[in-house]
């Protein structure tokens, strides 16, 4: 039930099966909510397969808390051999799906730009310490900022779940190093330097 609300593909549901299985034959059940094992073992499945979906995302559709769901998926970590581990979830997995959010799934460049934007603020380090979300937000902004679409802190805000203030944070931490952020061959409709301040 809970992969149908989050429109989640046949592949991650099978292996959310698969994971909730082997739970199953560790005896990792035991004493455990089974609404938590689900929502762990989709979220597993999720970052098995490379989709760009938050712990926050699945608890949010299964109205469980985020400590007790993270609890558990560390937990079912430990459980899984190492060719079965879950992908690191990068900054730039979560932008395309954060684009989809905002309506903006169809604009190749405007995804490419910001997650070109994120990557980058997060190596340069001037972002350490800031959820990856948030980046991600920020960085979208950004893109639109620079390629004049229009999409306002607030409506990102509205969609993504990540307030408004730190989005505008994160963006102003961004700023200064914002002519290495993007893409060598990005052509902008507006220059670098005219962005908004905040």
């Amino acid at each position: 039930m809970l992969a149908g609300h989050i429109h989640l593909k046949k592949n991650i549901i099978d292996r959310a099966c698969l994971t909730y299985k082997r739970c199953h034959e560790k005896n990792f059940l035991r004493g455990r909510s089974q609404e938590l094992i689900v929502a762990a073992c989709v979220y597993t499945a999720c970052r098995q397969e490379d989709i760009p979906r938050t712990i926050k995302d699945i608890c949010a559709f299964s109205m469980l808390p985020v400590p007790d769901v993270n609890k558990i998926y560390l937990n079912i970590k430990k459980l899984l051999p190492h060719s079965a581990a879950p992908k690191p979830m990068t900054i730039g997995n979560l932008v395309p799906g954060f684009c989809n959010q905002l309506g903006l799934d169809q604009n190749f460049l405007l995804r490419k730009t910001a997650v070109h934007i994120a990557n980058c603020a997060n190596e340069l380090g001037n972002v350490q310490g800031r959820a990856p979300r948030s980046i991600a937000a920020a960085a979208i902004y950004m893109a639109c900022s620079a390629l004049d679409i229009k999409k306002s802190k607030k409506e990102i805000q509205e969609q993504l779940n990540v307030s408004e203030s730190v989005i505008r944070n994160v963006y102003k931490l961004m700023l200064p190093n914002a002519t290495q952020l993007f893409p060598k061959d990005f052509v902008s409709q507006r220059s670098i330097a005219s962005l908004p301040r905040a």
